[in-house]
């Protein structure tokens, strides 16, 4: 009886946390190979400049997609060749690249008033 009991309660309980953690998931990224991505720079950015890094770009980029690995979590991303880091990231370090006339609207767009 006690068993069951504890058991019921394990139960509940990692349904709750597996809803609780995924309420702050994102949408899945989905990128194809030549997608345009920014890559975030928290990691290793500043570490071999000076000054501070909360007012440091967050992303650089955009740098394209060259190649996806193991089902879209890892990506090849074409970076500089003064750029010394592996250029394979996990998705959760990249954001889709927007064009900035994505993000304007059309003169005709605009309501006249």
């Amino acid at each position: 009886m006690a068993w069951t009991e504890a058991r019921d309660t394990l139960i509940a309980s990692r349904i709750q946390q597996a809803t609780q953690h995924n309420k702050h998931l994102s949408e899945a990224l989905t990128l194809a190979v030549g997608d345009p991505v920014f890559l975030n720079s928290a990691d290793w950015r500043g570490k071999h400049q000076g000054g501070v890094d909360k007012l440091k770009e967050r992303f650089e980029g955009p740098y394209n997609v060259l190649k996806i690995f193991n089902d879209g979590v890892n990506v090849a991303l074409s970076l500089p060749a003064n750029n010394k880091q592996h250029p394979v990231f996990h998705i959760s370090k990249l954001k889709k690249f927007r064009r900035p006339e994505d993000a304007l609207l059309e003169e005709s767009d605009i309501p006249a008033g």
